[in-house]
């Protein structure tokens, strides 16, 4: 159910961005960072100096970990793409619950 819920959202998220693309004149770009600049994009995500709200992490185009601040908490997403990526979102889904459990 949680999942979905993610899902959802992202798939909304994904019909905005499509749309409001076409409208910009300035063509975006994805950044590419190291892992040590990790912790100073999470803090511009916190402190709300990002376009948006969240940010993703991806290394082959298809798997995708986004970071979202939600009232400066940053909740981990991850969106699923293909049916080979469905039993590591069950895996996620568990972990998350193991943690919220403790």
């Amino acid at each position: 159910m949680k999942i979905g819920i993610i899902v959802s959202c992202l798939t909304i998220i994904g019909i905005i961005y499509f749309i409001l693309k076409d409208r910009k004149k300035t063509p975006q770009f994805t950044k590419q960072i190291q892992i040590e600049k990790l912790e100073s994009i999470i803090t511009q995500l916190l402190d709300n100096r990002l376009e948006y709200n969240f940010f993703g992490i991806t290394s082959n185009g298809i798997d995708c970990i986004y970071f979202v601040n939600e009232n400066r908490e940053i909740n981990i997403e991850f969106k699923v793409i293909t049916d080979e990526q469905k039993p590591y979102v069950d895996k996620i889904d568990r972990f998350s619950k193991k943690i919220i459990t403790i």
